[in-house]
């Protein structure tokens, strides 16, 4: 069992071309625009195999608006490589 470990998360992260808060539509992202905070948060379950590799599957929830509005839905990532 030492090799299963668990993991909680939350990041954001802002993006602005001219002024801070000027809304402008990113050509190649649907859906997120400049000028708005958005984020996420969730749990995960980390196993390490081989030493130096992971499986990890994270599930959690998208933020929109500086935090203010979430996703009606958990997302879910398989993920298998390294961990740091």
């Amino acid at each position: 069992i030492a090799n299963i470990r668990g993991a909680a998360f939350v990041d954001a992260a802002h993006v602005w071309n001219r002024g801070y808060s000027d809304r402008e539509n990113l050509p190649l992202v649907s859906g997120v625009t400049t000028g708005q905070t958005i984020g996420s948060a969730g749990l995960g379950l980390r196993v390490n195999i081989f030493g130096g590799f992971v499986l990890r599957y994270d599930i959690g929830y998208r933020f929109y608006n500086g935090f203010r509005d979430r996703s009606d839905h958990l997302f879910k990532q398989f993920f298998f490589g390294w961990d740091f």
